[in-house]
């Protein structure tokens, strides 16, 4: 996964994205195995919250999760013009 501006630039201005989905978003660079719970966790906010904030994400294509259900990861979808 690249962490470039390029990245960067998509995720801070042309998906005009909430501070919370951001928050979500950098998370999943930093750590793409992490749980739905150790994410609510991390932000401080229910697993329900959590849920329905990376569905909205997954629908906007802006995320998805690759892999099995179990030792699956999350992916940042880098190119703008899906999102």
């Amino acid at each position: 996964m690249k962490k470039n501006g390029t990245l960067n630039g998509t995720i801070n201005g042309t998906l005009k994205l909430r501070e919370f989905d951001r928050s979500i978003i950098h998370i999943l660079i930093e750590d793409p195995i992490i749980t739905r719970e150790e994410l609510a966790e991390k932000m401080n906010v229910s697993i329900r919250t959590i849920q329905r904030e990376l569905d909205d994400l997954k629908k906007r294509k802006i995320i998805m999760r690759v892999g099995s259900r179990k030792t699956g990861k999350w992916m940042v979808n880098q190119n703008e013009e899906k999102a």
